[in-house]
């Protein structure tokens, strides 16, 4: 039995349709449900963009579901 399943998103149908499968897993194990949005660093990242695309994917999951949501953005090495 699964206790916290993880999916990942770029907002591509894809990614959409992945998360709906993720979705139906954790329905059927009774478990939590981890949405993660990661991108590299660069100057083009828009993190209300992302934060946004987040909140969109818990909607569209919809409620009943312990559903966790996760931005992570890749720093350069500096060293």
């Amino acid at each position: 039995m699964f206790m916290k399943i993880m999916a990942a998103i770029d907002g591509t149908e894809t990614s959409m349709e992945a998360l709906m499968e993720a979705k139906h897993i954790a329905v059927s194990q009774h478990a939590s449900l981890c949405i993660v949005y990661a991108v590299a660093d660069s100057d083009e990242i828009d993190e209300s963009s992302g934060l946004k695309l987040l909140e969109q994917a818990k909607s569209i999951v919809g409620n009943g579901l312990d559903v966790g949501l996760v931005f992570c953005v890749r720093k350069p090495n500096t060293a």
